[in-house]
């Protein structure tokens, strides 16, 4: 037991050292869940087009779609490392599939939506496990 506190608070410093330097390099932003003593902060980000956060079980990326976006203009595909979606013929946000890297880690597609919200679209990933993610996108 006392090997696996050590192992433990290793592998949290090392995590913490990881986060500051993905923070330094502008790949991860935190914001606050739950409470402002820094306790369950959780990695969030933005890109062009984009933003996403995440729970301990899902990921939800907000695509700018344009306003008047009805359901019937969008096209989504869920796949366990790539997720794509198109408004209107035109694809709005793709990580992953014919344009590596993936996603940070693997999604469940079945489990997998998208909703319409004042000319955003709302697409949850659902987590395989529920592991921190540090961004959105895999590292090459």
């Amino acid at each position: 037991l006392r090997s696996a506190a050590a192992e433990n608070y290793k592998h949290n410093q090392s995590m913490s050292e990881l986060q500051a330097a993905m923070k330094d390099k502008g790949g991860m932003t935190t914001v606050g869940f739950g409470g402002t003593s820094g306790d369950g902060e959780m990695p969030k980000g933005e890109g062009e087009g984009f933003k996403w956060t995440q729970t301990d079980d899902e990921v939800e990326v907000v695509v700018d779609a344009g306003e008047g976006t009805k359901a019937k203009d969008v096209w989504a595909v869920f796949r366990p490392d790539h997720v794509k979606v198109v408004v209107n013929g035109e694809t709005k946000f793709e990580v992953g599939g014919d344009k590596p890297p993936g996603l940070f880690r693997k999604v469940r597609p079945d489990d997998c939506t998208w909703t319409i919200e004042s000319g955003k679209v709302v697409v949850t990933l659902q987590k395989t496990d529920e592991q921190l993610w540090h961004d959105l996108i895999a590292v090459q």
